[in-house]
């Protein structure tokens, strides 16, 4: 845990409401409750966090379901969880009876459960990931 102070730390930010108040678990994680990590990137949204780690810039909290479509990533941390998130499945009413629309609901909800499943979690929860380049740059490979 005390490597993760020498890794640069992408999160999601405070300058708009966050979508969950402990999004950003990995600036205090191992007790920094009182002397949180300074993060080297802060963005208000999901995907340009995993685009940032995918580039190596650093290391991030990212959902389950975005690291494991993900190739590339490495998980770091494995014996810590960030928190859990629940996720709902929300579309427009008018297509409720849509046949099509039913189905193709069907199969991401199945798909996200398997994602859930294999990563043995109750619900979406962020782990720590970085990308092997930002590995490199650390060590010098």
């Amino acid at each position: 845990m005390d490597d993760l102070d020498s890794h640069k730390i992408i999160v999601y930010g405070e300058e708009t409401r966050p979508p969950v108040p402990t999004i950003n678990w990995l600036l205090t994680v191992g007790g920094r409750e009182d002397q949180p990590r300074d993060p080297v990137l802060t963005v208000n949204n999901a995907y340009a966090i995993l685009r940032a780690v995918q580039s190596g810039l650093g290391v991030a909290g990212l959902a389950e379901f975005m690291a494991a479509e993900t190739p590339g990533l490495v998980r770091v941390l494995p014996d810590i969880q960030g928190p859990r998130v629940d996720t709902y499945f929300v579309y427009p009413e008018e297509l409720r009876n849509s046949s099509g629309y039913k189905s193709s609901a069907t199969s991401s909800c199945a798909r996200w459960q398997r994602l859930l499943s294999e990563s043995r979690t109750a619900g979406v929860v962020p782990s720590g990931y970085l990308s092997p380049s930002s590995m490199r740059k650390k060590h010098g490979s």
